[in-house]
């Protein structure tokens, strides 16, 4: 019977979702989407919990004002429903040491509501969390819906003319505000405003403004409503007269817009301020008069990425009250009067191409992914070390013996290596391959030697020279190509090499794999199936290598005769990624696989059957390794994320 994959832990944070990043009042936990995942994570330890029933990509969160409840809005494919779920955050906080039995994303999970096509761009908890309201995208008519918390039932439902946000009143369960991109969207809404005690309306007095709005925040007493548009202002609305009062226009907010906002009372002077964040990365604190909402700017600071997230609440430590997420895959703490900030977190904010481990530890582990290389902590789950190639796209990396050295293919044709202590260039061979290097690996034993395939269809050989005994240069030699073959016609995708270093094989997305005679490139076997082939690895042995690719088929090949002895259907759709275990744990030999489902699935070798399925990826499984101690499983996608998997 085919189990879950436990997944022990999440390296990620898109930052792309606004107001995403959720700083629980209780100062003990954090919230944010990766992926179709909601990560729950506990600061004092970092351990993580997730909340995975959606079926695609997280698209918004919100937190009720109790802290008891969160919602989660998706998107999905044209034409099907975009669902809403109400989590219990309780369940959730408790994770699995509360010894209730099944996973914690099904036991927190309360609703599933369903309503909405195509995309929730919004969710919002009234003052006393008796109801939910969502708004719909586009292609749903910006529609807003007003569920009942507890039965999970619609009460109200009604289209808009391009509303972006909803925001309910802090003191009024059933008053809710609504803005957009359209003088027509913004309006006040009640739930039981009309005689029969259905939904009313009320249209706000713009005096003609014309701005899109892409962020709001209601004041602690519902006197002002602050509205951020894309042009770089901040409108502040009178919600006694829904009138226009004021517009704030601060130099440094214009270029990209107001991002997010998020209003704070401080409890200790009673001061009332907002926090405002750009897409250029600039954060600003800005006064607000009790009087006539008139805002001040008092100080700005900078961050890494566009602002998304502002979440303001428990004093965490030293006056760090308040998390900050930007687009960059960045989290920041910080104070929230000072504007003073600590990074507590980064993360890859691009589809992650490749990972590889040192063939001696299973301790640290290094990724790629477009503008850098990172070297990751297993243990911590942290960054060690970022290489930044700016507006390039490394698509392969691999670490010789000894691990003195990172070697890594890019899309602009180079191979650049780098040391793994400090990051520093140590070279670079320009015009390795044309188009790009899309596949990389080192050979098992010797050090001085890799081999590289391209979209140019070759196959190099490369060769560290040894050194001029005499010569008083001590840089790390570049490379030589020792041998060139072009025998594929497409992409190389995949390069192995056999355990003793006498064969490489190669799979090429026109449909062949060669395997080749070791040092001198000569070809000794070729394979052909209709399908482009997208991995390919030697069994330890060399007795036998194993394909996948576009067919959605797993292939078993005999290393001598290149014949097919078992054929499996993989996946329901491409499979692009696979490894197999290097020596043999108490629980037998296994392989594993990742594809564009977004699965990985753990295989038994001999028998051909499957072990496990991890769910968590909300896009492409791009690359998948198990670590050399054969313990745990880490793999990437194209959502940027890092799963690592208990095997």
């Amino acid at each position: 019977m085919t189990s879950s994959l436990d997944l022990e832990a999440v390296i990620g944070f898109g930052g792309k979702v606004r107001d995403g990043l959720v700083y629980h009042p209780n100062g003990r936990f954090v919230l944010y989407p990766l992926g179709m995942t909601l990560v729950v994570k506990r600061l004092a330890d970092e351990h993580q919990e997730f909340l995975d029933g959606h079926t695609n990509t997280i698209s918004c969160v919100a937190l009720s004002n109790s802290g008891k409840l969160a919602a989660s809005g998706q998107m999905t494919h044209s034409g099907f429903q975009a669902e809403v779920i109400l989590w219990d955050l309780d369940i959730a906080f408790a994770g699995d040491d509360d010894g209730s039995d099944g996973e914690v994303g099904q036991r927190a999970k309360i609703h599933k509501l369903l309503m909405h096509r195509v995309k929730v761009v919004d969710v919002a908890f009234n003052c006393d969390d008796s109801y939910l309201a969502s708004l719909g995208g586009d292609e749903d008519g910006n529609r807003i819906v007003v569920w009942d918390v507890k039965s999970g039932e619609p009460k109200r439902e009604t289209a808009t003319k391009g509303a972006t946000t909803i925001e309910f009143y802090k003191g009024s369960p059933d008053i809710f505000v609504a803005v957009g991109k359209t003088k027509d969207a913004y309006a006040m809404y009640n739930i039981h405003g009309t005689d029969a005690g259905g939904l009313s309306k009320t249209d706000m007095r713009m005096q003609g403004l014309r701005r899109k709005v892409m962020c709001i925040q209601v004041d602690s007493e519902d006197k002002f409503l602050f509205c951020g548009t894309t042009s770089g202002d901040i409108l502040v609305i009178f919600l006694k007269s829904l009138m226009l009062a004021h517009i704030k226009t601060v130099k440094q907010f214009s270029g990209r817009g107001v991002s997010c906002l998020t209003y704070c009372r401080d409890p200790t002077d009673g001061k009332e301020y907002l926090l405002a964040g750009t897409g250029s990365g600039n954060l600003g604190l800005l006064n607000i008069s009790k009087v006539d909402g008139t805002l001040t700017l008092e100080r700005m600071t900078t961050l890494t990425g566009a602002v998304t997230s502002i979440s303001n609440g428990y004093d965490h430590k030293d006056g760090m009250d308040t998390f900050v997420g930007t687009n960059r895959g960045n989290q920041y703490i910080m104070n929230s009067r000072s504007l003073e900030w600590r990074l507590r977190l980064t993360a890859h904010y691009e589809p992650v191409r490749d990972i590889c481990f040192p063939a001696e530890t299973s301790e640290l582990f290094v990724t790629c992914s477009k503008n850098d290389i990172r070297v990751w902590l297993a243990s911590k789950k942290q960054e060690l070390l970022r290489i930044q190639v700016p507006n390039l796209v490394c698509n392969c990396v691999c670490i010789p013996p000894g691990g003195s050295i990172i070697i890594s293919g890019w899309d602009d044709g180079k191979i650049r290596a780098f040391t793994p202590e400090s990051g520093k260039l140590a070279y670079t061979i320009p015009n390795a391959h044309q188009n790009g290097v899309t596949a990389i690996t080192c050979l098992n034993e010797v050090s001085d030697s890799f081999i590289s395939g391209g979209a140019d269809g070759r196959v190099r050989l490369w060769q560290e020279l040894p050194k001029d005994p005499w010569s008083t240069n001590n840089k790390t030699n570049i490379p030589k190509m020792i041998k060139s073959v072009k025998e594929h016609s497409k992409m190389v995708a995949s390069v192995n090499v056999s355990s003793g270093d006498d064969q490489a094989i190669t799979a090429s997305q026109d449909g062949s794999v060669i395997v080749w005679t070791l040092p001198d490139l000569t070809r000794v076997l070729s394979v052909q199936n209709t399908t482009m082939f997208a991995a390919v690895m030697y069994h330890p042995d060399s007795s036998q290598f194993l394909t996948c690719g576009s067919d959605r088929k797993i292939t078993y090949w005999t290393g001598d005769e290149g014949r097919a002895i078992r054929v499996m259907d993989g996946s329901e759709r491409e499979i692009n990624t696979l490894d197999i275990q290097k020596e043999e744990q108490e629980n037998g030999e296994i392989f594993v696989t990742g594809g564009n489902d977004r699965l990985v699935r753990v295989w038994d070798y001999d028998e051909g059957s499957l072990l496990k399925v991890g769910r968590g990826h909300s896009a492409s499984v791009n690359r998948i390794k198990i670590s050399p101690d054969g313990k745990k499983i880490v793999s990437v996608g194209s959502e940027g994320g890092i799963f690592i998997w208990n095997v």
